[in-house]
């Protein structure tokens, strides 16, 4: 219905830029991503320096791999702008999802201190705290579901339980927080709670995927720690159902053109979870070659059938080598998960 209103206001004033945005954003979320983008393009070229609509298809680039055409959309409105926040903002974007942790920290650090109240400063901010292993800092800067996420890293379970109770889960588009919470509570073990909480909200697995469904461009989230959450309660069925439909939206991703770090780690969680090592390794290796770098690696439980295997070693390795690489940039000690010892 909303697609179909801003359509027609487009048709009545085809130079409405804020209704061109707003629709892209919509499309984005049916899954119409050629349509999003060139929406968002149309905008871009008759005023490249419009924040919603430079902000998001600078995003579209970076899902898409077309790193290229982001370092020229950013350098044009550099010149048209200078470095500001938004510019800044940008540069980290691009950085993250290269694998550029210590240039993103910087990049997305002035977006978020000129405003520390702004939705998507926090959550670019926050996301490359979270991967470099920041968890003190994530703790405060993050968005809500990535606090959450911190305080599970330092092992203050009762901060980040307290969170996870005032989290807003149902109302607008929730992706990001059910994909937070979904780690958080399989990480720990905590499967029966996740299955909790999605019947609590949704009543089920299909009201969920119905209602926050994957944004067709960073991978599928919650769908793969959610899959395994179900499996290790003996809910076979709902565990086909979900790798199911993990399956169906990474292919729609991929024929979208999308090509970024989260597609290909969901794609190796797929294929750990239908119990293709082969693939898994495969999918790693290409996760890692696209940008993948995270304290995180391949530590969800979902990769444990495969943990043991040398060659799975050799490139989660490969992974936390390339954090620490990062962290030496910004003077940071070698990283060191939390332990109940400390």
């Amino acid at each position: 219905m909303a697609a179909a209103r801003l359509r027609h206001a487009l048709v009545l004033n085809p130079n409405l830029d804020d209704a061109r945005t707003w629709l892209s954003a919509e499309l984005r979320e049916l899954g119409l991503t050629a349509e999003a983008r060139e929406l968002l393009e149309e905008v871009v070229e008759r005023d490249p320096a419009y924040p919603p609509a430079f902000n998001n298809l600078i995003q579209t680039y970076a899902g898409s791999g077309d790193f290229d055409k982001g370092d020229a959309l950013i350098n044009r409105v550099e010149r048209i702008v200078g470095d500001t926040p938004v510019v800044s903002q940008a540069w980290g974007i691009q950085a993250l999802v290269q694998g550029q942790l210590a240039r993103s920290v910087r990049k997305t650090k002035v977006a978020y201190d000129n405003n520390p109240a702004a939705t998507i400063a926090k959550q670019w901010f926050g996301f490359v705290l979270l991967d470099i292993g920041d968890f003190a800092a994530a703790s405060s800067a993050g968005n809500m579901s990535q606090q959450i996420l911190a305080h599970g890293a330092l092992g203050n379970i009762k901060a980040a339980d307290e969170l996870l109770e005032r989290l807003e889960l149902e109302n607008g588009h929730r992706f990001l927080e059910w994909n937070n919470a979904a780690y958080y509570l399989v990480n720990a073990g905590r499967y029966g709670e996740l299955v909790d909480l999605v019947e609590r909200h949704f009543g089920d697995h299909e009201g969920l995927l119905q209602q926050q469904s994957s944004d067709g461009y960073w991978g599928t989230g919650y769908y793969g720690p959610l899959a395994y959450a179900y499996l290790q309660k003996g809910a076979d069925s709902v565990f086909r159902s979900l790798t199911e439909e993990m399956g169906k939206a990474l292919a729609d991703q991929r024929a979208a053109g999308i090509d970024n770090r989260f597609l290909w780690y969901s794609q190796a969680e797929y294929a750990a979870l239908t119990g293709d090592v082969d693939k898994v390794l495969e999918q790693m290796r290409r996760a890692v070659a696209s940008g993948y770098v995270s304290t995180y690696a391949f530590s969800t439980p979902i990769f444990d059938s495969i943990r043991q295997d040398s060659r799975f070693q050799e490139v989660e390795q490969q992974v936390l080598k390339r954090v620490d690489e990062e962290r030496a940039e910004l003077g940071m000690e070698p990283y060191r998960p939390f332990t109940a010892a400390d």
